[in-house]
């Protein structure tokens, strides 16, 4: 199966100048534990949920500080016709909870953690525990 099949491609964005407050109010209001940062259609990196937990906890003031200030630039991100597998052991190695589906610098989709769950889901209804468990190891390691 590819990435493609089970990507999220309701892609949530910000802008790198937009405060750390405005994007993680945008998360919650969308209901997503990441959001992308565009500069146009370019992906430059990601701000996560436990990014922003992470700046909370050192008091830092969330209201002021930018997103490009904090985001991941360095970020992991895979093709749309990449394996499902090899994204799930990307993931797993890498401690990644969200990762960026993209062509070019151009961002397609997300994956996350609660899709390959919600595969696992699928696949427990149509074909066995058995395979299930399969879906859920490789995402959880």
């Amino acid at each position: 199966m590819r990435v493609s099949e089970m990507m999220s491609v309701r892609l949530v964005t910000c802008a790198s100048t937009r405060t750390i407050a405005e994007a993680a109010r945008l998360m919650v209001d969308t209901r997503v534990g990441s959001v992308l940062v565009c500069d146009g259609p370019r992906l430059e990196g990601i701000l996560t949920e436990r990014d922003v937990m992470r700046l909370v906890a050192d008091r830092m003031p969330v209201d002021i500080e930018v997103v490009g200030h904090h985001m991941t630039r360095d970020f992991i991100a895979a093709p749309p016709d990449a394996l499902v597998e090899d994204v799930a052991e990307l993931m797993r190695t890498h401690r990644i909870r969200h990762m960026p589906i993209v062509e070019g610098e151009i961002p397609v989709g997300m994956i996350s953690l609660r899709d390959f769950f919600v595969m696992a889901g699928e696949v427990l209804r149509h074909q066995g525990a058995e395979a299930a468990g399969g879906i859920v190891r490789a995402a959880s390691g």
